[in-house]
């Protein structure tokens, strides 16, 4: 399992199991009951918003437990556990820090999984391949914006949520907290190397939110159906909050 901290200066993580989802008799109480957590780091962790090469760096043990020098927090019930935000900026456990890490979506393209993240207050999209342990940028202000030819600059803006559709393309979803110009970015990667460097590459407006107040969340498409997905209206001034479905006529 794969999460992050929304936080400028926040970090990714991994969570590995040691028991099979499959297998286990409690289903996902016990799927989570013990494994081993770790923190994304480039080089030392020095560097902010690094990419290259990476390691997964462990502060907690197979069992789930603390591993020496971590920091522990106990909540209101007793229940200790490692602090991960804390913990993960000590010299011995250090990761790499992103800006505002927000939503996470996997790709599998020839069985090797490719995690993109967005980073909202730099306006950036990550590739993170999962086989080889690299992290680079998918997207960001110097992509190429198809209907323009040009850099798209300040037009992606506070990039939030991420979509895959059936064909294991990424969409791109702003939150701009305001619905004046709240778009969608579908990015043309035409042969998935995960760079939008080629020719006729590059992302283009998908969908825009005109809604006064809200911002666009959590675009899905629909597993059985390639036609058919939906995106949520949040927080608008009317307090009106929807799901819209869109389908594609065939």
């Amino acid at each position: 399992m794969y999460f992050i901290d929304e936080l400028n200066g926040g970090n990714v993580y991994r969570f590995t199991s040691t028991a099979d989802l499959g297998k286990v008799k409690g289903g996902q109480a016990d799927y989570f009951a013990a494994g081993q957590t770790f923190v994304l780091r480039v080089g030392d962790g020095s560097v902010p918003n690094a990419t290259g090469a990476f390691s997964w760096v462990p502060f907690r043990n197979a069992n789930g437990l603390p591993l020496p020098g971590a920091l522990t927090i106990t909540d209101s019930n007793g229940v200790t556990s490692v602090d991960a935000r804390n913990t993960t900026n000590l010299p011995a456990f250090k990761g790499t820090d992103y800006q505002r890490p927000e939503d996470m979506q996997i790709q599998t393209l020839s069985g090797v999984d490719y995690l993109y993240m967005t980073t909202t207050t730099t306006h950036e999209v990550y590739r993170i391949d999962l086989k080889n342990n690299t992290i680079s940028v998918f997207a960001n202000r110097n992509t190429i914006n198809l209907s323009t030819g040009a850099a798209v600059g300040t037009a992606l803006n506070s990039p939030d949520n991420l979509g895959i559709d059936h064909d294991g393309n990424i969409y791109i979803v702003e939150d701009r907290n305001g619905g004046s110009d709240d778009d969608i970015w579908f990015a043309n990667d035409l042969n998935k190397d995960g760079d939008l460097l080629d020719q006729d590459e590059g992302i283009g407006r998908w969908a825009s939110n005109g809604t006064g107040g809200s911002e666009f969340t959590g675009l899905y498409f629909d597993p059985t159906d390639k036609r058919r997905g939906w995106v949520n209206i949040q927080h608008p001034s009317s307090a009106n909050d929807r799901t819209i479905e869109f389908t594609i006529p065939k």
